[in-house]
């Protein structure tokens, strides 16, 4: 797809086209490759149908020309819902978007010590499951990548979810600079899984499971002077005024 791409882009500038080219002009492209060598064809096919997928479900999102401007996109908070589209297309757009600002970062020199944006990533056993198969991680590299590489120019990914287990340990879980379970768990798998990432003693396990509740949270840093598992009491957060 990539070599597509940049084969619609050099016919654009041939053409003195100075508009940036979107996925309808690279699926023109994959559409008029004639060839016939049956491998290539194959995969041809397959690049093509995951665009077709890609374009069914977001319309005329992605035929646009023109879109934020992601410095002051980054100087916002705000909500992105992605409720209802296909996983791939979660991914996509989440990665296209934070390796975007990573970029913009990156070409400015904007090397940051210290947290000056977030990213939420609520449900995040969508975007970080692990192999339904068994074997290696089914995460893909994107999102892989970006979890690892993002933290030095002030972006940090926070992943929340329900389920614990469902979630890939190489992307997430063992890469992650601070854990924490807020309130409770709902099974014990969870604990279990939570008690061995968050190198918790039989005791401190034990002891957990006993007193966890709503309004408290425990929290492990994976360095500096607060490495071992701690209780926090978190604020009451009134939504409702939130929204307002």
């Amino acid at each position: 797809m990539l070599d597509k791409a940049k084969e619609t882009n050099d016919e654009f500038e041939a053409a003195g086209n100075q508009n940036p080219i979107t996925f309808v002009d690279v699926l023109r492209k994959v559409d008029d490759d004639k060839s016939t060598r049956r491998r290539y064809s194959e995969y041809v096919d397959v690049v093509r149908n995951r665009i077709r997928t890609l374009l069914n479900t977001t319309g005329e999102c992605l035929s646009c020309i023109r879109g934020f401007d992601i410095h002051k996109l980054a100087q916002t908070s705000f909500v992105l819902d992605l409720t209802g589209l296909p996983v791939e297309v979660q991914t996509f757009i989440i990665s296209i978007l934070i390796i975007t600002l990573t970029h913009a970062r990156m070409a400015l020199g904007q090397i940051a010590n210290k947290l000056n944006l977030a990213i939420v990533l609520d449900e995040c056993m969508r975007l970080f499951p692990v192999s339904r198969y068994g074997g290696q991680d089914k995460s893909l590299s994107s999102l892989g990548l970006i979890s690892h590489s993002v933290r030095e120019f002030g972006i940090g990914l926070l992943a929340a979810t329900q389920s614990p287990t469902s979630i890939s340990e190489a992307s997430v879980r063992s890469q992650s600079w601070l854990k924490a379970i807020l309130g409770t768990l709902g099974s014990t798998s969870d604990w279990e899984n939570m008690s061995d990432i968050m190198n918790f003693s039989e005791e401190q396990l034990g002891y957990a499971k006993k007193h966890a509740r709503v309004g408290q949270a425990i929290v492990k840093l994976a360095t500096g002077d607060f490495q071992d598992p701690m209780i926090i009491t978190t604020p009451n957060l009134d939504l409702k005024r939130l929204d307002k």
